[in-house]
């Protein structure tokens, strides 16, 4: 005889049309490369790892359970070669994703990133924590940076 046990998780997001913050409370060392030209005209590159690279403690997922909305507000320091920040809408369920975010990277102007997305879940008693995991390429340093990296929130 095969027992087969089937275990179902339902998750229960709040009920309530209310707009709650979910704040930052750690993530993974985000990863990331920096794509630089060898020399003006020349078709050759350098690839330098990108270091010292982390969330900024304001990065905030706002979520409107009234109009069945997610708002990411991601920011990521760079150190040296300053800060990037994702922001992005996305409709609400118990797993998301966030394509095409906006990104200002460094002193460059805000631009819409079709290689820029996160994608996200919800934890947790009553929806309580999100998980996200997050993939950025923007102009950054007279190059093109390439970071990734997983972030967690809580309400």
């Amino acid at each position: 005889h095969r027992a087969q046990l089937e275990i179902q998780m339902q998750l229960t997001l709040p009920d309530t049309t209310a707009i709650v913050s979910y704040h930052f409370i750690g993530s993974t060392t985000p990863t990331g490369t920096l794509i630089t030209p060898t020399q003006s005209g020349s078709p050759a590159n350098t690839i330098t790892a990108i270091t010292g690279v982390s969330v900024l403690n304001d990065s905030i997922v706002s979520v409107d359970f009234g109009r069945q909305n997610i708002d990411l507000n991601l920011g990521l320091t760079t150190n040296v070669n300053g800060d990037i920040r994702m922001t992005g809408s996305t409709a609400l369920d118990t797993t998301f994703s966030f394509n095409n975010l906006n990104v200002k990277a460094g002193e460059n102007a805000i631009t819409s990133c079709s290689t820029c997305s996160a994608n996200g879940f919800f934890a947790g008693s009553e929806g309580g924590l999100i998980g996200l995991n997050y993939e950025v390429k923007a102009p950054l340093a007279g190059g093109n940076a390439s970071i990734a990296g997983v972030a967690a929130f809580e309400k």
